[in-house]
């Protein structure tokens, strides 16, 4: 068996993805933009019904317990300083 999609992939794959399904983030991001542009913030473009919310939360949840084993996101600064002390 061969590996078809690298580890590394994989991971950038499920960021994207979390990235996608963060309501808040993307929420942060555009009114960054607007305020950049110096643009009114339009509320209907931040705007969500209630089951969208919940749609896109379930999502990013899943994403996020995905996420959670991989050992991309952390670093054992005691391993890499160990030789330093």
């Amino acid at each position: 068996m061969l590996k078809s999609y690298s580890d590394k992939r994989l991971h950038t794959q499920l960021l994207f993805f979390k990235t996608l399904f963060d309501v808040e983030w993307a929420r942060s991001k555009v009114e960054a933009d607007c305020k950049r542009r110096d643009l009114p913030l339009e509320a209907a473009a931040t705007h969500l019904e209630a089951d969208e919310a919940a749609l896109f939360g379930a999502l990013k949840q899943q994403v996020v317990s995905a996420l959670e084993p991989s050992a991309f996101d952390t670093v054992d600064l005691k391993s890499l300083f160990r030789r330093l002390f």
